[in-house]
């Protein structure tokens, strides 16, 4: 649920008068301005609260010092006892007193007019990116974040070369950031994000947490840094945060709260494709609320309080459609929706209002597959056929031609990215060994990668001149890489059972349960046979996304045609290419395996090729 909904009842009035009686100095008419300002906005912020958070809030701290691993055990736990808990929503005005707020201004002012690096701060910049007390929808506290954390940093002053770079500023902050805060995926079950007293008290957090942190962190010293997001990448099935920092010209520095610094490297893999980047504010900028009365939104879209920088960024293109369908609700519609694919449905990422029978999206990203749709009480009705945004700006409509068919040859049913292609080329070098001493003492070399191995089953004939009790992976680095199935095999082609001995007890049987999707992540994995035998073949597959071709797995080709996903039959894969013939020419595919994995992709077919979108 976002923080910046609709409006609730509010004390808002009764506020603005207690404030016009406390800076009623005309030294503090600044401070009026900023205190009328949130005022005005506070009644569209709320916080999550409930047993439910209660629950996260107590095991947060106890996994401060523990591995990947760890975290997980706790998280798991953690879910079975969530369901019996409940959220509510609480609005910002119930949680922080006017005492605070007060307490809070007055701070901030202090801290902007205290560092030379705020000297040209621009006093809207300041009202949106620094007084706030909330970053974006995390839940907030009564906590006075700014004091600790300003005292935290307040070595930064002493440390910097040019005072009056903010740039410089966030750059010691972040790398003191990314000394004590790490990523962890998990905490995306935390709903709307964590607090500023718990992520210091944790010391984990997912990207959108990050970003929060960096920016609470950055605005106690008076830096003007938003939380960018996008909620969907255009060819992806996820989302990402990061940060900004906003200067006075107009212009921005970006960062990755915790992870990279100003020009380490980009906030985002040039294999993601931002259909929108959005940027929380404190007040509220989103035009799309004036229609929240007359048409469903989803709840991602709904904040009020957040503002398009997707051209920022990216090339952008204005998409002007014309709808091919009425709305199945009411032919009068007064706005439209573009969606992308998130894997498993589309996902409307944008509006645009419908006039004299056409639609504006604005400022769409580029090389990226759109569907224009209607929302009709929370379900999606496309009213034209799928669109192609090209890198130059140009489209292409895919509306598929039943008629003019072609054979089309599958060998993925997601795009091969080149973290995955990493993993195995990482291994070239790494070997497998022999002993018959637990400690590997008289070791022999079974076999050495030379080569990259590919994605499939790699078979390794061996030649020992005796027979052992051990055999070992030993990766080429300290760093894991990881390594999805390994198998033993002996003279007659019987595959030989072995025990484990991975020292990470979580991921023992990784490498040895039959799932590619999986893996053993230690440098060192050993096999204790119990007894000496004879290796002939040994079988692997390299750390991999197991969305390849597989082999006696059942595969559905379905086409997007008149508004749904139409089905051009299944058949079960006898190798790693599935074939089909007679399909549409110019259309959109989506491959499904019915017999495992989650991730898919959307594709179209050229030249003889897979495109993914």
């Amino acid at each position: 649920m976002s923080s910046c909904f609709d409006r609730p009842k509010d004390n808002s009035e009764l506020y603005l008068k207690q404030f016009d009686a406390t800076f009623n100095d005309p030294s503090d008419s600044l401070k009026l301005k900023s205190a009328r300002f949130l005022t005005r906005n506070i009644a569209f912020h709320h916080s999550l609260i409930g047993s439910l958070i209660d629950l996260y809030d107590s095991i947060i701290p106890v996994m401060r010092d523990s591995n990947y691993w760890g975290t997980k055990i706790v998280w798991d736990s953690a879910k079975n006892m969530a369901r019996s808990k409940q959220l509510q929503v609480a609005a910002d005005m119930d949680i922080i007193s006017f005492a605070n707020m007060q307490t809070d201004i007055n701070n901030s002012y202090n801290k902007w007019k205290l560092y030379l690096w705020n000297k040209e701060l621009d006093f809207n910049d300041f009202n949106e990116y620094v007084l706030p007390f909330r970053v974006a929808e995390e839940r907030i506290s009564n906590v006075d974040w700014r004091t600790i954390l300003a005292q935290k940093y307040s070595w930064v002053r002493d440390s910097i070369t040019d005072e009056t770079s903010a740039t410089e500023a966030v750059t010691l902050i972040n790398n003191d950031l990314k000394r004590w805060f790490s990523h962890h995926d998990y905490f995306s079950q935390y709903p709307g994000g964590l607090s500023i007293e718990t992520m210091l008290a944790g010391r984990k957090g997912n990207c959108r947490d990050m970003a929060n942190l960096a920016a609470y962190t950055m605005r106690s010293l008076g830096i003007p840094v938003s939380h960018d997001y996008t909620p969907q990448w255009g060819n992806l099935g996820k989302g990402h945060s990061w940060n900004a920092i906003i200067l006075p010209d107009g212009n921005s520095v970006k960062f990755m709260g915790a992870e990279s610094s100003p020009g380490e490297k980009s906030v985002y893999w040039d294999r993601e494709k931002p259909a929108k980047i959005f940027r929380y504010n404190y007040s509220k900028t989103n035009k799309l609320y004036e229609y929240l009365s007359d048409v469903e939104i989803p709840t991602y879209l709904r904040n009020k309080c957040v503002s398009d920088v997707t051209k920022e960024y990216v090339e952008v293109s204005n998409l002007k459609i014309r709808p091919q369908a009425p709305s199945h609700n009411d032919t009068r519609s007064s706005i439209g929706f573009i969606a992308i694919f998130n894997n498993r449905d589309w996902m409307p990422i944008y509006w645009g209002e419908i006039s004299e029978g056409e639609v504006i999206f604005k400022d769409m990203g580029r090389d990226i597959v759109y569907l224009p749709v209607y929302i009709n009480k929370s379900s999606l009705q496309a009213f034209n056929d799928p669109i192609i945004l090209k890198k130059d700006g140009t489209t292409q409509t895919l509306n598929p031609d039943i008629s003019n068919t072609i054979t089309i040859n599958l060998n993925r049913k997601y795009p091969l990215f080149p973290r995955i292609e990493m993993f195995a080329k990482k291994m070239t070098n790494a070997k497998f060994e022999a002993s018959n001493s637990s400690v590997f003492k008289n070791t022999v070399v079974l076999h050495k990668i030379e080569k990259e191995p590919t994605q499939f089953w790699n078979r390794v004939q061996v030649s020992a001149d005796k027979k052992f009790r051990y055999v070992r992976y030993s990766a080429n680095t300290s760093i894991d890489q990881g390594i999805a199935e390994i198998e033993v095999y002996d003279k007659n082609g019987n595959q030989i059972q072995g025990k484990s001995l991975v020292t990470n007890p979580i991921e023992k049987q990784y490498a040895f349960d039959g799932d590619w999707s999986t893996f053993a992540g230690d440098s060192l994995i050993t096999i204790d046979f119990e007894e000496a035998i004879e290796v002939a073949e040994i079988r692997f597959i390299p750390r991999t996304d197991a969305n390849m071709i597989k082999p006696g797995d059942r595969y559905e080709l379905f086409f997007w045609n008149k508004g749904t996903w139409q089905s051009l039959g299944s058949k079960v894969a006898e190798n790693a290419t599935i074939t089909f013939s007679k399909v549409p020419s110019n259309a959109l595919f989506w491959l499904r395996n019915f017999s495992g994995g989650r991730e898919e992709r959307i594709f179209t077919y050229e030249n003889g090729m897979q495109v993914w979108w």
